[in-house]
């Protein structure tokens, strides 16, 4: 359960931000570093927890197409 949750935030999270032509350097090199490290969570709630700081309290959306 895990590596799916792992995989989908890869595949259609942070990969989508990495193509995004609107991010600067620094923020897809943090990017780059967020996937190294979920990628050695072993349980979901953990993955849970750090993927809260994220957590957009302002309702602010960033689309990149």
């Amino acid at each position: 359960m895990i590596t799916d949750a792992i995989k989908y935030i890869n595949n259609r999270v942070l990969q989508a931000a990495l193509g995004c032509k609107f991010l600067s350097k620094d923020y897809k090199n943090k990017i780059v570093h967020v996937r190294s490290l979920i990628g050695k969570f072993k349980k979901i709630g953990n993955l849970y927890k750090y993927l809260g700081r994220f957590n957009n309290s302002y309702g602010n959306t960033i689309c990149c197409d």
